[in-house]
């Protein structure tokens, strides 16, 4: 039978050959081709609320990633052992009570299931936090045990403990201003690496009991719990099959969550378009959660139980624990209640409820102890409250942690006492640390002036080591009436009484916020409720031209402002972006807050708040500054699409409400001495170690000098090897031959030479280092002894770079005078010197790397004593104005600079160094582009040791035979003299060297080449131990009188233009080259090479197509010849 008489064989065999091709190219292909999921792109933003810290800590029984089944002995292993609360399974049943009830906690049930649709088991914890402030387990009923072991970020983790401090991105915010988190919408994973959480965009993990789907599991991953090849019909992640049970998921964990908030408007606040609302705290979920106030307890679901939830409403002052039978997280008419009680009885109020104005705290505490369901839904609408904080700096950046202040109140002249004290602080790892009363509340500037607080002291208490401090530091507080604001809003901000002499400064913030409508444009308006999915708010900081145009101002405080050139609502988006992107402070994006209103927090408001037209210009600027709201139709996450088109100004400013706090940058200057050595010539050195000593190590000389002891051993920690310092390397300065001694402690110090590099003799001098809080100064000793100190004014304290910056905001420190000063000793008075001029500096504003000033042109920089110590005062220069600024006249400015302070050591060398110079002239033209000259020169040397050779000058390079040595050197073009420098000569060895030195001639034909070899010699001798060598003999080598003496080393060449060139030589034929063989392109198919079908994913179907061409081919075109041949 042949084939191609059946055509339904025909059929089946293409049909058999598709599916074989089609088989080939599943099996090829890449899942993600085929649905395969990327998480992160299935994530919703979280939010960090200001005011409320969330810590999170994993328990386990055996290994941290142990599967959570252990049955034998849990009660007595990990996490349980020797405590009372036992996390693990099947705990046992206890029904003691009827359904809808609450049971009472004993010792002998604190651990065991309360039993289907009963409520919690309360009286756990006492009802107030224990002494550590955090909760303690009843006394009577159980052991009456603290659970910081539990909640304390800052208690010692174990071999079952793990705690994440301060985590971020949990919540989200709601249409009516409400923050939450969901587990049955949203799952969290938290990420220990950046120490925040991912949520995604669907719940995962089935509920066992009597739950809703969806689980707080937060360390379970999402590949864990979501299908990875599918998504819902929605276009969600697609939740696995797993249950709350599976031995997989993370069971055993705790999470801690406190709140600072504010009690106003009776208990109620507004939602986004400003319908009066009530302020709630809601809660549903299982296992134990405790919920104080100020202390005292609230909210008692404690227990292992299932979901139950609580509302506290802060208007009525009710509280009821409930069984969410609705899974709304809210309570509705009809569901079973618990506990009915209210915060007058809990918390033992006048009234219903908090006074308003009152400040106070929510801590939440929350534990997960079974290995059932995990339900967590948490809602609230809380008020926050304005928050300053202090930043200490020091001169290079660095945020300095461990710094300890109290802050008093001084107000009419009351002096810093325990009665008057206000907080106390220290800062955190970052440096930074927001001020607390002793109750843990922010403190306010508008709560302090209520409380008639007008002067405050700053006093540090803790000093880092090696640091020196700015002493009590004076602050005091603004007030304005609503007469005095553009809004008829009070306003009240803390200012620096003299941050020209404490480089302290308060950089003001404001948060502002709006409830309602936004209005724009040519009466345009967007409700507050619109706002949350229609554009975009911001708001910007802006100062006015000379021409009264408004420019956007960005940067920051550390760094210094800038403002732009470009205005309107272009140059604002640009603003805005810069801000977005971490480079600016001066700038933010409006965000649904807690309580209904829009918020923006500007970090940092650059130049002073008088001169803000919001205070209708009261300050001397005039109105120069503002903060000018914007609003665009593009979304925040597709701010690119922003521009003039859709970008307008508002209109309804005053409708917004301000509320001022401040961030105050305190400087601390790091303590330290640059110690150099140089040699005779003043050339500096590296490979010298030099080192600290103490006073026992020195002895005092007869001329006010001082020697160190033989057998002095410097100070540990404290030596080093000179060398050659860069700023663009991460050093102080650019210096050569020196070393950085920091962290210097107040005392005295002497720098002195420990080892010597080779071919020097060690200098016993030293300087003595006297370190104060005055600064760090160095004593030259006597003169001539070969120590010099050196003092520059070094760099500007960190917290007032913003005011040298030349950056059209505030340019007040970036012209300076330093008048020279010195004196015999540490403990004498400074004096002028007499006759010298003063040194006139300005400001380098290259950028963030540089921080230093430079010498206006025909001044010193720094200024050198021979003996003494040298020092430098301040001022604001007169002569040299970058405006604007600030006239300060004859204050002295230098405690708000560090100083610099160098002491050079010389060494004489053991061995000795000699220059070697000329000249080259030519005549009848000038030197051209890229000409070079060549000199040759050949030595030798009369008295020699055996194996020792003939040094040459360090700019000649060495012939290969060691025996003479060339010199290239390339003149300027365009002029007609060249300097020959040979470079210098070291001599180890006494004797006589002799060098002879020619001209080696070009190959320019025009040129008439200058023969002269001279003969160059020196007398080297030993004297005390140190090499000398008498003044250079040089003669014309052949001269009549060989011995008669030239004044220098001088050729010349010169030029003949009539004089004909020789026709141009063939070059020589270089060598072979490599055979001109392309290399095997890195992608086949690329120029140069045959093109190649692909092997990697992104021709992952190249072959299979193909078979899938042929074979459909092969069976078309058969199927072609049979037909052509039927129709014959």
């Amino acid at each position: 039978m042949h084939l191609l008489e059946h055509p339904h064989v025909v059929w089946r065999a293409l049909v058999l050959v598709c599916s074989l091709v089609w088989v080939l190219i599943v099996s090829m292909c890449p899942a993600r081709a085929f649905g395969a999921v990327n998480f992160s792109d299935h994530t919703v933003p979280g939010v960090t609320p200001r005011g409320t810290t969330i810590d999170l800590f994993d328990y386990w029984l055996n290994g941290r990633g142990d599967p959570d089944d252990q049955l034998t002995g849990q009660q007595e292993i990990g996490i349980n052992l020797g405590h009372s609360l036992f996390f693990g399974k099947n705990m046992g049943p206890s029904v003691e009570v009827p359904e809808g009830q609450t049971s009472a906690a004993t010792d002998d049930n604190l651990n065991n299931y309360v039993g289907d649709r009963r409520g919690p088991r309360v009286g756990i914890v006492e009802n107030v936090l224990g002494s550590d402030g955090y909760p303690t387990l009843a006394v009577g009923k159980t052991k009456g045990e603290s659970l910081a072991y539990l909640f304390d970020p800052d208690y010692p983790n174990s071999d079952y403990r793990q705690s994440f401090s301060n985590v971020s991105g949990l919540l989200q915010v709601d249409d009516q201003g409400y923050y939450y988190y969901d587990s049955h919408k949203n799952f969290a994973q938290f990420n220990e690496d950046t120490d925040s959480f991912t949520l995604y965009d669907n719940w995962a993990v089935n509920e066992t009991g009597n739950s809703k789907q969806g689980q707080f599991f937060p360390f379970n991953t999402a590949d864990q719990v979501f299908n990875s090849d599918e998504l819902t019909p929605e276009g969600t992640l697609s939740p696995k099959s797993i249950k709350s049970i599976n031995s997989e998921l993370n069971h055993y964990f705790g999470l801690s969550m406190s709140t600072r908030f504010v009690q106003q408007e009776g208990g109620q606040t507004t939602t986004p378009d400003g319908t009066p609302i009530d302020v709630t705290y809601n809660f549903s979920g299982d296992d134990d959660v405790w919920i104080f106030i100020d202390g005292k307890l609230v909210g008692d679901l404690g227990g292992n139980h299932d979901a139950a939830a609580i509302t506290i409403n802060f208007r009525t002052g009710r509280v009821i624990v409930y069984r969410d039978e609705n899974m709304n997280n809210e309570y509705d008419d009809g569901e079973s209640i618990y506990t009915d009680t209210t915060l007058k009885d809990t918390l033992g109020l006048s009234g219903d409820t908090l006074e308003d104005g009152s400040y106070h705290t929510l801590d939440f505490y929350y534990l997960e102890r079974g290995n059932y369901d995990s339900n967590l839904s948490l809602r609230y609408n809380l008020v926050a409250i304005p928050e300053s904080d202090l930043v200490k700096v020091d001169q290079n950046s660095n945020l300095l942690p461990g710094a300890g202040f109290e802050v008093y109140n001084t107000t009419d002249g009351m002096e810093p006492s325990a009665d008057t004290l206000i907080c106390q602080a220290v800062t955190e790892d970052d440096g930074s640390v927001v001020l607390r009363d002793n109750e843990g509340y922010p403190i306010t500037v508008n709560h302090l002036w209520d409380e008639g607080v007008r002067n405050i002291t700053l006093r540090e208490t803790q000093i880092p080591a090696g640091y020196r401090s700015s002493g009590d530091i004076e602050l005091y507080l603004k007030h304005y009436d609503g007469n005095q604001t553009a809004n008829q809003q009070e306003a009240t901000f803390l200012l620096s009484q003299d941050q020209w002499n404490t480089g302290v400064y308060a950089e003001p913030k404001v948060t502002t916020s709006v409830r309602g409508s936004i209005n724009y444009g040519d009466d345009q308006s967007v409700s507050g409720n619109e706002l949350i999915t229609q554009g975009t708010l911001f708001v910007v900081v802006e100062k006015c031209d000379a021409n009264g145009v408004w420019h956007p101002v960005t940067g920051n405080a550390l760094d210094g402002w800038t403002v732009e050139e470009g205005t309107g609502s272009e140059a604002a988006l640009d603003a805005l972006r810069k801000a977005m992107d971490g480079e600016s402070s001066s700038a933010a994006v409006f965000t649904l807050g807690s309580g209904g209103a829009w918020q923006a927090e500007i970090e940092e408001l650059p130049g002073r708040l008088q001169d803000y037209v919001y205070f209708n210009g009261s300050g001397d600027g005039n109105g120069t500054l503002r903060g000018c709201y914007y609003y665009t139709t593009a979304s925040r996450d597709d701010l690119a699409s922003a521009g003039a088109a859709n970008t307008y100004a508002v209109t309804n400013a005053d409708s917004f409400t301000r509320e001022f706090s401040a961030r105050l940058y305190v400087p601390n200057i790091l303590n330290r001495v640059i110690v150099q050595k140089i040699d005779q010539d003043g050339a500096p050195i590296n490979g010298a170690t030099m080192g600290l000593f103490t006073e026992n190590d020195v002895t005092i000389d007869e001329d006010g000098g001082y020697t160190l002891k033989e057998g002095a051993v410097p100070i540990e920690g404290y030596t080093g090897e000179t060398r050659t310092l860069s700023k663009a390397d991460g050093d102080a300065i650019d210096l050569e031959g020196a070393v950085i001694f920091t962290g210097l402690e107040d005392g005295t110090y002497y720098a002195a030479e420990v080892n010597a590099p080779g071919g020097y003799e060690r200098n016993m001098r030293a300087s003595r280092i006297t370190v104060s809080s005055e600064g760090v100064f160095a004593d030259a000793g006597a003169a001539g002894d070969g120590v010099t100190v050196t003092r520059g004014v070094g760099r500007l304290v960190r917290s007032m770079v913003q005011f040298a910056t030349d950056d059209d905001v505030d340019a007040t420190l970036h012209d300076l005078r330093a008048v020279r000063m010195v004196r015999d000793g540490s403990d004498t008075q400074w004096e002028k010197v007499n006759g010298a001029d003063d040194i006139h500096l300005t400001f380098s504003d290259a950028g963030n790397a540089v921080l230093d000033y430079d010498a206006v042109e025909g001044s010193d920089r720094r200024f050198t004593v021979d003996e003494g110590e040298p020092g430098l005062a301040i001022y604001q220069c007169q002569e040299h104005v970058t405006e604007p600024r600030q006239n300060l006249e004859d204050r002295e400015l230098s405690p708000l600079f560090t100083g610099v302070t160098i002491v050079s050591i010389e060494n004489r060398a053991s061995n000795v160094t000699v220059p070697l110079v000329g000249t080259k002239t030519m005549e009848g033209r000038t030197f051209t582009e890229g000409e070079t000259l060549s000199f040759g020169i050949e030595g030798t040397y009369e008295g020699a040791a055996e194996g020792v050779n003939v040094p040459y000058p360090r700019n000649a390079s060495l012939n290969a035979d060691g025996s003479s040595a060339t010199l290239v050197v390339t003149p300027e073009a365009g002029t007609t003299s060249a300097t020959v420098d040979f470079g210098r000569i070291t001599f180890e060895q006494p004797g006589t060297y002799t060098y002879k030195v020619w001209e080696i001639a070009g190959d320019d034909n025009s040129v008439t080449y200058d023969d002269t070899v001279y003969l160059v010699s020196y007398e080297v001798t030993q004297e005390n131990n140190v090499l000398v060598a008498s003044p250079a003999t040089i003669t014309v080598e052949g001269s009549a009188e060989d011995s008669a003496a030239s004044t220098d080393l001088a050729w010349t060449n010169t030029y003949n233009p009539d004089k004909p060139g020789e026709p141009d030589k063939p070059g020589k034929p270089g060598e072979p080259g490599e055979p001109n063989n392309p290399e095997n392109p890195d992608n086949p198919g690329e120029a140069g090479g045959p093109a190649l079908p692909g092997t990697g994913d992104s021709s992952w179907l190249g072959i299979p197509v193909l078979l899938a061409a042929a074979g459909f081919g092969v069976v078309a075109l058969a199927v072609g010849v049979r037909v052509r041949r039927m129709r014959k």
